[in-house]
């Protein structure tokens, strides 16, 4: 139902009006544009039960006020809350002088009514490209869009700003303002911010969805910096770190030590190992290197190396120069006595490790090699090492009884025996071995008693608890070894290669230990290949296989006393 009408002006109140902003210029124009001339077009209401609501027409109202009049003429429409909306919403957003960001307002409020882009457009007699344009504006935060309807900013500045994170939007719209920013400055100041996306490293199957990736807002908005950028450098940089941690991760299962390398980092000082040449230490030593807790690999976060992996790295400088001058060294040796044999008349050439002198001919003495050792292992290995020791250890103990009473006294002497286990187990100790059943702090009488039966049983029982109980945790690692020799432990027999040991190896320490061990000669070097050309677990599988043949009887040099 529809009419016209002429209504007074105090029975008249605002309705839903997707306008916000009212140019006090603008409406001094319209209400002396309707003073001279009258107005020209009724506005829209609805009828309420105290008076009228405005459903289009609002600014006409409010001219008509400023001017004093009393009435004004009206198509009066009942229709229902919902559809007063919509109606507000078309007939606003079909008048040209509503700024970009009203219309973005009034197109979401209509698309969240309808729930259909294209009926959306049909309603509004705009293109889908104008609504998806209008639509993206609403990813601009409150004040940038109330900065375009009070006309402070262009749509261009608008635009530029609403690729930005929301946290970082009204910063730039600050930064606008208060310098006077043209569009074009804009611009090249969010070129210069904005990152590559031709230079990540991480993987960008997220970013083409984007809003902040510069190549949806080109195809959206006029005002936009080109292809190819992401304009969320907070999100570029932690894809960038997620990812650089990532390669950190996997190299740690691989090597024994990463670093990442950074601008004003004056702690680390990688180095190459290199097998041979000047800086050479060569095969031997380069193989016991990576069972090394300073043998890893770098990941550069530099500009241009970004995510650049450097392999085969030692950590410890002064390491490094005493196992490249003892090389060298050792190279320049084998030179001077192969020049010496070349002058002795029937001696053949000085031959070094896999040559062979002619039948019939004095050989020269081989230069020593240098000797090769693995360096300082990993924190994790001698951890374990430890604990097995002291297993290994205790065990002896437990096999020997008889040498219990000396390793107590020993352990006595020595300082540890503050460290002898509480009451609970020597009384379990004497009661085991006595068959009497002792009460916690037994008399003196009881004691006796009990130790008049077998003196020489409860006293070795006893040591051999204690000296159990010290060889588990208290005493130093030292002793323990000690209490190993003494007892003439052939540690070969007692611990062999196993999955729990092995997975605490890096590639590069599984690599060095099969290497010490002979494996690649034992199997062949294709063989060799097929253990080590896989990923980690693989290669622990690989080599268990041989845990009970070729490694049985082999020692880890961490566990060597």
């Amino acid at each position: 139902m529809m009419q016209i009408a002429t209504l007074p002006l105090s029975s008249i109140v605002p309705g839903i009006n997707p306008r916000t902003f009212f140019d006090p210029e603008e409406m001094q124009e319209l209400a002396e544009s309707i003073r001279a001339n009258g107005l020209m077009q009724p506005i829209v209401v609805r009828p309420r039960q105290d008076g009228y609501q405005i459903i289009a027409g609002e600014r006409r109202w409010r001219a008509m006020q400023a001017i004093q009049a009393s009435e004004i003429a009206a198509v009066v429409k009942d229709v229902t809350d919902e559809e007063a909306e919509v109606l507000a919403l078309v007939e606003n957003v079909n008048r040209a002088d509503m700024s970009p960001t009203e219309e973005a307002v009034a197109a979401n409020k209509l698309l969240m009514r309808l729930r259909d882009r294209a009926e959306v457009a049909v309603h509004l007699g705009w293109p889908i490209s104008k609504l998806d344009k209008r639509l993206a504006l609403m990813q601009c935060v409150p004040a940038v869009r109330e900065a375009l309807d009070q006309r402070k900013i262009k749509l261009g500045h608008a635009e530029l700003l609403a690729v930005l994170p929301a946290d970082k939007q009204e910063v730039g719209l600050q930064m606008v303002m208060e310098r006077d920013m043209s569009v074009a400055d804009v611009k090249r100041s969010f070129v210069a911010l904005s990152q590559k996306l031709a230079e990540a490293i991480f993987d960008q199957a997220d970013c083409l969805s984007c809003q902040h990736n510069s190549g949806l807002q080109s195809a959206l908005f006029a005002e936009n910096i080109g292809d190819g950028a992401c304009t969320n450098s907070a999100c570029f940089h932690t894809k960038t770190n997620e990812h650089l941690e990532r390669i950190r991760t996997q190299l740690a299962r691989e090597v024994n030590r990463v670093e990442f390398l950074e601008h004003g980092e004056d702690k680390i000082i990688p180095i190459k190992l290199v097998q041979e040449g000047s800086k050479g230490i060569g095969y031997a030593q380069m193989t016991a290197c990576k069972g090394c807790a300073s043998f890893g690999a770098t990941v550069s976060k530099l500009p241009g190396k970004l995510g650049t992996v450097e392999k085969s790295i030692c950590f410890d400088a002064s390491c490094h120069a005493d196992k490249v001058s003892a090389y060298q060294k050792y190279l320049l040796d084998v030179q001077q006595q192969a020049s010496k044999a070349a002058t002795a008349p029937g001696t053949a050439s000085v031959v070094t490790k896999g040559a062979s002198a002619s039948s019939g001919s004095k050989t020269a003495v081989a230069a020593p090699a240098p000797s090769v050792k693995p360096g300082e292992f990993r924190s994790s290995i001698k951890e374990y090492a430890d604990k097995q020791l002291r297993k290994i250890a205790a065990g002896a103990i437990g096999r020997n009884p008889e040498k219990g009473a000396e390793i107590l006294l020993w352990l006595i002497t020595t300082g540890a025996g503050s460290h002898i286990p509480g009451t609970s187990k020597v009384l379990d100790a004497v009661s085991k071995v006595t068959g009497t059943k002792l009460n916690a702090r037994p008399t003196l009488a009881d004691a006796g008693a009990a130790l008049t039966q077998q003196p020489d049983m409860v006293t070795r029982g006893l040591a051999a608890t204690a000296g159990y109980t010290l060889m588990e945790s208290a005493i130093s690692l030292t002793l323990v070894k000690q209490v190993i020799t003494y007892l003439n432990v052939d540690l070969k027999t007692q611990w062999k290669i196993s999955t729990e040991f092995l997975d605490l190896l890096t590639k590069a320490e599984l690599e060095a230990f099969a290497t010490q061990h002979g494996l690649k000669e034992a199997i062949g070097e294709e063989a060799y290949k097929k253990v080590f050309n896989n990923k980690k677990d693989d290669v622990i599988k690989g080599l268990m296989a041989f845990a009970d043949t070729h490694f049985a009887g082999k020692l880890h040099d961490a566990l060597c006393c």
